[in-house]
């Protein structure tokens, strides 16, 4: 059985969501037995691959080209286009949606294949066909204590950076927020005025981007947190994070937040997010939104929270169980293991696979 990827650049750094997922998805479908899968990251490069050769394409990259180019190619294989990312407003939803359903009155062999529910229905389409990211639960796991002089060592070097020798006191728990400092992924001021009265540590890691404004959140972010008296108990540093850094942190936390806003504007996330599924296999409590598909796969008080960042009883009643209810965190491997580790997600393939058989 032999099937192709068509995705992105598989090397470092993995600061994108859509590459993350790609290597997650060629890892699940290595783990089939009997598959040769080879793996492509420019779609001019299909030129190089006999079109006779292929049953099943799977296609991460976005756009409307690199699957009509596949589906030209190809004229015998099944064409997977993975769509992972929710709609980002309505005429983005219905023109996506005008898009597949013209194609798929002359051309039955483009198969939608979703990453949940929530992505399909973003877009007014049926999620028949689900495929969610795949983690790699062996490397993102429990790995002990790691010490807080570790961690200052690990976020020294930041391009920018408030607050880090902080850590070297837990406090009642370290909080660990990784990711875009937007509004709609980090609203700093919701976050600090539900947060503020606990006896825990805020950790922020701001992602990096091209343009450079978030060196200008971080700015507002401190004097924020100047503003409501919390400067010595946040810390936050402007770092690509390796995936050696990334589990250490992760390990090093005690509850990890990512508190969406419902509708993104400036930085659609692969949904489930990946560093929220990091995170769970890692062991850790999670509160989040309710949001995306997270209530589907969060359930309170079992592995995790969804809660509305404006209120501070919902807040510290999630932070409450989080840290004082052992099971959560054990609770929350156990649902990657069952349903988004790379074996399980591989199990997921083989039933569409044999449904397009």
């Amino acid at each position: 059985m032999k099937s192709l990827l068509i995705t992105y650049d598989l090397s470092p750094p993995w600061d994108s969501g859509l590459k993350v997922y790609g290597r997650g998805l060629m890892s699940s479908l290595q783990r089939i037995d009997g598959i040769d899968l080879s793996t492509i990251s420019k779609i001019e490069d299909i030129s190089k691959y006999d079109e006779k050769d292929y049953e099943f394409i799977h296609v991460v990259l976005t756009g409307r080209d690199p699957f009509t180019r596949a589906l030209k190619k190809f004229k015998n294989a099944i064409i997977f286009k993975h769509i992972v990312t929710p709609s980002i407003g309505l005429k983005n939803a219905f023109s996506t949606n005008l898009c597949y359903s013209m194609i798929n009155r002359f051309e039955s062999r483009l198969v939608k294949c979703f990453s949940s529910k929530f992505v399909a229905e973003s877009y007014f389409l049926d999620g028949n066909v689900i495929v969610p990211p795949s983690v790699d639960s062996s490397s993102f796991q429990s790995i002990g204590k790691v010490h807080e002089e570790t961690i200052v060592s690990t976020l020294d070097n930041s391009l920018a950076k408030f607050g880090i020798d902080n850590l070297r006191q837990r406090g009642d728990g370290i909080i660990l927020y990784s990711g875009p400092l937007t509004k709609d992924r980090f609203p700093y001021e919701k976050v600090l005025n539900v947060w503020k009265g606990t006896k825990s540590k805020l950790l922020i890691i701001g992602r990096p981007t091209n343009n450079g404004a978030e060196f200008s959140t971080v700015q507002d972010i401190i004097a924020y947190a100047k503003k409501m008296d919390l400067e010595s108990s946040v810390s936050i540093a402007l770092k690509s994070l390796t995936e050696a850094e990334k589990i250490k942190l992760l390990n090093f936390a005690d509850v990890v937040i990512q508190p969406f806003a419902r509708h993104t504007q400036s930085y659609v996330a692969v949904d489930p997010p990946i560093f929220l599924l990091e995170a769970m296999s890692c062991g850790k409590p999670v509160i989040t939104s309710k949001s995306y598909s997270f209530q589907s796969f969060i359930k309170n008080g079992y592995n995790g929270y969804t809660i509305e960042w404006d209120d501070s009883d919902e807040f510290r009643e999630a932070l409450r169980g989080c840290l004082e209810i052992d099971n959560i965190g054990s609770n929350a491997r156990k649902t990657v293991l069952e349903s988004y580790c790379h074996d399980s997600v591989a199990e997921k393939i083989k039933v569409v696979y044999n449904d397009y058989n």
